[in-house]
């Protein structure tokens, strides 16, 4: 996450938020159906409060390094990119899934059966991380 500017800038987000975050890098091969899943941010302890807002206990961020090998093999976004830089954009993906409006919409989701597109600001984040890293990253 330290080579781009966006990467470093998710990763100081990430830093210095009010609830707790992990990051594991799991060496395994996961996936959803057909689809490789590169990554996942599991929410444990949530509260909701009576105004509406939220608190998460820790979000608990794992990186399939197996994922991302097999992803980089293909024909995806990634190619060109090494394991590692990889591994960054999804992690800038995942930080994205720490945003109190995206984890308070993933809540809606789940609870209200409405429809957010949880993934729009993620995806935007991890699409960034890739366009500054093929253009030769920073090494900041």
């Amino acid at each position: 996450m330290l080579m781009t500017e966006t990467g470093q800038d998710r990763l100081n987000g990430m830093f210095y938020n009010s609830e707790k975050i992990s990051i594991t890098i799991s060496p395994e091969i996961s996936k959803e159906g057909n689809q490789l899943k590169l990554g996942v941010d599991d929410k444990t302890g949530i509260q909701k409060f009576s105004d509406g807002k939220i608190k998460v206990g820790e979000h608990k961020i794992t990186i399939y390094e197996g994922s991302i090998i097999e992803a980089l093999k293909g024909n995806s976004k990634y190619n060109g990119l090494r394991t590692d830089e990889a591994i960054g954009a999804v992690a800038g993906h995942e930080s994205g899934h720490t945003e109190k409006k995206n984890t308070l919409e993933g809540i809606e989701n789940r609870d209200k059966q409405t429809n957010h597109d949880v993934e729009a600001v993620p995806n935007k984040i991890e699409d960034k991380i890739i366009e500054e890293l093929k253009k030769g990253g920073q090494n900041l």
